[in-house]
């Protein structure tokens, strides 16, 4: 790795305009020299520690061909290739031991903004294309993912220290009837889809049991519509309803013991009504407050509700 470093501090020896990183700036998706109008158009560098490491190439201001992002120690960073402007073909991104932590790749990719100062969370998810890996730090696949013209497809995570599965996900609504509608169950509760890039992710305990199953919105990363949780033993202990904004909407149903012991109705994360259920599933005890605001106090024995006016 410093081999190749002093490679590309040797290549400063015979360039001829070059540009430093933090003296340029970006105006209307293009890179400018600050405190001018004059496009960028030459090699561009970072300084660390008295050295010039070449960074890549930008042409009439836009950034072109190969890229690199380096760590102060001289271990490199990222490395991912432009056109135009356009984040194009393979990225990677190591740690700052040198171990690999991100593989994948874009097509037309944003590329334009990508600076210094990169991290995992911050790498543009437009444009991602194929299979992406994540790591950790020590080498271990942390999570895959499959992405088509930057809609993410599936998606599979793995516990450190473990090749047992964390979730997995599976988002096939990617062109749906944009009339159609998720019926929660709540009294005249229709709601239909912000986003069209929804589908079912599966969350396991780190023994491999389920923990649960929920209707998932990738790009808000939350779940929309139903999810269903279980103890590790198998038993369902909860089920909750969420509209596309993210709030408790429709039901939140308690289990015990598998049986069905309270439940919740929300609007919007009020609550407007609860009810109570004795071993044999019927209401033992219900409260009403649609022109009020429920907030169960404690859990006690008579289950004792407030309402406020």
């Amino acid at each position: 790795m410093k081999k190749l470093l002093l490679i590309y501090l040797l290549n400063y020896a015979i360039g001829q305009i070059d540009y430093e990183l933090n003296k340029l700036v970006i105006f209307e998706d293009k890179y400018l020299i600050k405190f001018s109008e004059q496009l960028v158009d030459g090699d561009v560098y970072t300084t660390y520690t008295g050295h010039k490491v070449l960074n890549g190439k930008i042409v009439n201001g836009l950034k072109s061909g190969r890229w690199l992002e380096w760590y102060e120690t001289g271990t490199k960073k990222i490395e991912y290739n432009l056109k135009r402007g356009f984040l194009e073909g393979p990225v990677r991104m190591w740690n700052n031991n040198g171990k690999l932590i991100v593989d994948g790749s874009y097509i037309k990719g944003n590329g334009t903004t990508l600076m210094q100062n990169l991290s995992e969370s911050t790498l543009p998810t437009n444009g991602r294309n194929g299979r992406w890996e994540f790591y950790y730090d020590d080498g271990q696949l942390k999570k895959n993912e499959v992405w088509e013209d930057g809609i993410l497809v599936a998606e599979t995570a793995f516990y450190k220290n473990s090749e047992k599965i964390k979730y997995e996900a599976n988002y096939g609504d990617r062109n749906p009837d944009p009339s159609k509608e998720v019926i929660l169950d709540y009294i005249g509760s229709i709601d239909i889809p912000i986003s069209s890039y929804t589908g079912l992710k599966t969350f396991y305990y780190n023994s491999g049991k389920l923990f649960s199953v929920q209707q998932w919105d990738w790009v808000q990363n939350r779940p929309y519509g139903k999810s269903s949780f279980y103890h590790e033993s198998g038993e369902i202990w909860m089920e909750i309803q969420y509209n596309h904004k993210g709030k408790k909407h429709g039901y939140l149903s308690h289990y015990l013991l598998g049986k069905l012991y309270k439940k919740y109705f929300y609007n919007k994360d009020n609550i407007v009504s609860i009810q109570t259920y004795d071993l044999n599933g019927e209401v033992e005890y219900s409260q009403d407050c649609v022109f009020k605001f429920c907030k169960e106090l404690s859990k006690t024995k008579n289950n004792i509700i407030l309402c406020f006016y």
